[in-house]
């Protein structure tokens, strides 16, 4: 009885959260968990019978910080990866990527003030055509 509870809480709170992100008030942010969702590696080991990111929705759009292999490996020491992993890995970001409509991708080449100032003017983008979108379909 007290996991049907729990699910159904996590149901209602999955309605409320998709009907917010669809609302217009704001646009959907996440760090790279739905990449993950999609390239199968989401790091879900305690929930698979109920995984997380089936409640996480898709965001408004994607912003791709492209970082060089062997960049990621030197600021992720720890982490233990090989460079053919991070090749690989960056290889399905960027064959990911190709699946999204809504994609600004932002070279490592740029310095950090450039950087922001390219995520943040995306973010007022999606903001804008997001508001948009939901003007011109109660008005249609």
């Amino acid at each position: 009885m007290g996991q049907s509870i729990d699910l159904f809480d996590k149901y209602i709170r999955y309605k409320i959260g998709m009907a917010f992100a669809d609302s217009g008030f704001g646009i959907t942010i996440f760090e790279r968990y739905i990449t993950d969702k999609l390239r199968r590696e989401f790091p879900n080991k305690k929930n698979r019978f109920l995984p997380l990111e089936q409640f996480f929705p898709f965001p408004d759009g994607l912003a791709y910080l492209d970082v060089e292999p062997k960049v990621s490996i030197e600021r992720k020491v720890t982490d233990n990866h090989t460079l053919d992993e991070m090749t690989c890995k960056r290889e399905n970001y960027l064959s990911l990527i190709k699946e999204f409509d809504e994609v600004k991708k932002i070279p490592c080449t740029n310095s950090f003030d450039q950087s922001t100032k390219d995520l943040k003017n995306y973010i007022f983008k999606l903001t804008n055509k997001k508001q948009n979108n939901i003007k011109s379909s109660t008005w249609s």
